[in-house]
C-alpha cells in the first residue's frame, strides 16, 4: 500500500506510480467524495467536445460518425 503526506496547507502528493498509471495532469481537476471514510478521486475522463478531441489524436481527417459518439458520450455523462 502507497502512503501520501498531508502537508500544512492540506495537500496530498499522489505517488508518482499512481499518477502516471490513472493519467493525472497537473492543472486537470477531479470530483472527489467521502465514502465510508475513504476519500474517493474519479480520474475517470469525461470528453466534453469528442470532434476536437479525436481530430486531435490523429492530426489528420477520420472518418468517424460523431453523432453517434456526442449521443454516447452524453449517455455517459447523466
Amino acid at each position: 500500500m502507497k502512503e501520501a503526506t498531508v502537508t500544512r496547507k492540506y495537500q496530498v502528493t499522489i505517488p508518482k506510480d499512481i499518477r502516471r498509471y490513472l493519467g493525472i495532469r497537473i492543472g486537470e481537476k477531479y470530483p472527489i467524495m467521502m465514502k465510508d471514510h475513504k476519500i474517493i478521486i474519479d480520474t475517470e475522463k469525461h470528453v466534453q467536445r469528442p470532434a476536437d478531441y479525436l481530430w486531435n489524436i490523429s492530426k489528420k481527417y477520420t472518418n468517424i460518425d460523431v453523432v453517434h459518439l456526442v449521443k454516447g458520450s452524453r449517455k455517459k455523462m447523466r
